[in-house]
């Protein structure tokens, strides 16, 4: 079965990863299926940048680099939720312009409890 959603990817600095997804699963619970606070975290990596006048840092002369994570996460594609996962992400983001992408998606939704099913872990 499938269902409407959006998918929210963010990057986030490696040391805030844990603190911004426990606030927007509180905000938004991350439901995906029977589950909660479901999100995807990509391997870390690094994200370039240079901040220019008028940036809360100052215009600065090079560029640098953070290390951060690629999270992503879905929630039902009704914009009340997703503002308010956006918010709640935003708010303990610690910087001053995160990068998030929103996508409209379909995501799956199981339909059955596969209880016969081999290949599933439970009948193993």
């Amino acid at each position: 079965m499938l269902e409407p959603a959006y998918l929210v990817t963010m990057h986030v600095p490696n040391a805030d990863v844990d603190r911004v997804l426990e606030f927007v699963a509180k905000e938004v619970g991350l439901f995906y299926g029977k589950y909660d606070n479901v999100a995807y975290l990509d391997a870390a990596g690094l994200e370039q940048y240079r901040p220019l006048e008028g940036s809360k840092g100052g215009a600065l002369d090079s560029t640098w680099r953070e290390p951060t994570t690629r999270v992503h996460f879905s929630v039902p594609r009704d914009k009340v939720i997703l503002k308010k996962a956006l918010d709640a992400a935003y708010f303990v983001h610690s910087y001053e312009e995160p990068v998030f992408y929103i996508s409209e998606v379909w995501r799956t939704k199981a339909t059955s409890p596969d209880d016969s099913n081999p290949n599933k872990w439970w009948n193993q």
